[in-house]
């Protein structure tokens, strides 16, 4: 599903792998319940993919870090009491006649 919506968004293939790799390490991590709730937002200038529940504090760990660091632009957790949410961003700078 998540390579589809990188594809109406028009990724480079490269960059469709990196985002669903990142993805796969933020679940590899173990969600807090039975279930992940995924949402995507898109924008002229970068794809957002948020992912939760899982625990606090899951993006600022050293080796999640670095490698969502290789893999995306940007990464940000929601935290919300005893939940977190992890949003993985990815730019589209390529449409701009940038990188």
């Amino acid at each position: 599903m998540l390579g589809g919506i990188a594809a109406r968004f028009e990724l480079p293939l490269d960059r469709v792998d990196d985002l669903l790799l990142a993805v796969d390490s933020v679940l590899l991590q173990g969600a807090l319940g039975d279930t992940v709730r995924l949402e995507t937002a898109a924008s002229p200038t970068e794809l957002r993919v948020r992912l939760g529940s899982f625990r606090p504090g899951l993006a600022d760990e050293a080796g999640v870090r670095r490698v969502l660091a290789r893999l995306v632009d940007e990464v940000h957790e929601e935290r919300a009491g005893e939940e977190a949410t992890v949003e993985l961003v990815v730019s589209a700078t390529y449409r701009a006649g940038g990188a």
